[in-house]
Formats: structure tokens, sequence, C-alpha cells
């Protein structure tokens, strides 16, 4: 029996369940899926029961979901060399910016990238006569929190709608693309995507 995580049992190569032993919750069973290529860490959710073969189905079907999501952003984000560079969610987000960037290209917009993000704006697009500084956010998980402020210019937050025209919104297991003025982002610090696509309706890019 594993000193660190009590009660062991590996479900595949990539997870297993365990009990824990730091008097937080020992009576029940955690699902752990090691690091994926994207991952910052290991994914760790309790199964909410202290019945082993109870645990072991749970944990199945978690595991299941889990690297369902996993597949698809893969599979809609990811070549060969992408997976190797998105070892980070700073990897995410510059893939993301990307594939951002290369589709309003496509629709006429000039695009311009700075070398470093040191004021919350990821991307300037010109167009029609207009510079348009854009933040762009990626998402790769379901019913993700969307964050509309900054940490860059010091201790202080400061919402993008201060400093960036426009907002780029990315999910990739929704496969869309939102480009929105941010005077029609509500003014909070962030927002659950299932509330904040009712503000994204009609701001969908598509080729």
């Amino acid at each position: 029996m594993s000193k660190h995580a009590p009660n062991k049992e590996w479900i595949n190569s990539d997870a297993y369940i365990y009990t824990r032993h730091d008097n937080v919750r020992e009576d029940v069973y955690y699902l752990a899926i090691l690091k994926q290529p994207h991952w910052r860490k290991r994914y760790v959710k309790s199964l909410r029961t202290n019945d082993k073969e109870v645990a072991l189905k749970k944990a199945e079907k978690e595991y299941n979901r889990v690297m369902e999501q996993q597949r698809i952003v893969q599979a809609t984000l990811f070549n060969d060399e992408d997976a190797q560079l998105a070892t980070s969610q700073a990897g995410i987000g510059k893939l993301g910016e990307d594939r951002f960037i290369g589709l309003m290209m496509s629709k006429g917009y000039q695009a311009y990238k700075p070398e470093r993000d040191l004021w919350g704006r990821d991307a300037v697009l010109y167009k029609d006569g207009k510079f348009m500084p854009t933040q762009v956010k990626t998402a790769i998980v379901n019913n993700n929190q969307w964050q509309f402020q900054t940490k860059h210019t010091g201790s202080d937050r400061i919402k993008y709608k201060e400093v960036c025209s426009h907002m780029a919104f990315i999910h990739i297991l929704e496969n869309s693309i939102w480009f929105i003025p941010t005077d029609k982002i509500p003014d909070v610090d962030s927002m659950a995507h299932s509330k904040f696509k009712s503000y994204l309706e009609g701001y969908e890019v598509t080729l």
C-alpha cells in the first residue's frame, strides 16, 4: 500500500483510485488521472463514496468523460507539433491566439502581435481605418470561467475593457470563436461560460 495514496488501485495506465491520509475526507475514494500533454497538473476528483466497487465504476465513467474532452481538444486544436508545445496554459493560450489571428486575417483584417503581452493586449487588429486592441481567451473545459480583468500592470487588477476595444473567446470543445466589443461585456470580474453565452450571441466568427 502506498504511504501517500492508501488503497491505491490502478484502473488503467493513466488513472487510479485512492483514499487520502491527511485527515481530509479519509473515508472516500478519489480519482487521479496522470498529467496529460497540455495539462498543468494531474486531474483529481472526489468520487464521494467509500465503497471500492462503486468507486471503480464511478472512476471509469469520469475518466472516460475527461479523456473524451481531451480527445476533442487535441483533434480540434493540435497537430503533432502543437501537442509538444502545449504543455502549459500559456501554451494553450498562444495556440488559441494563433488560431484566432489566422481566422481574422482570412476575413481581411491585418493583425499585429506584441513580442510580450504587458498591457493585456494579445493582438491589435486593423480594418477599415480602425485599430482594435484585442485580448484573446481560450477555454478547453466545459463551463469554464471567463476572466475579464488583468494583472499585467502591477498589483491592481484592471478590466480588459479599459485597455482593449475587443475581446476574442475561443472555446475548443464547442469549436467556436467569438469576437466581441468590450463595451458589450458585463462589468464584472469573471463569468461562467454558460451564463456569458447570451452576451456572445451575434458575435461568432466563422469562415
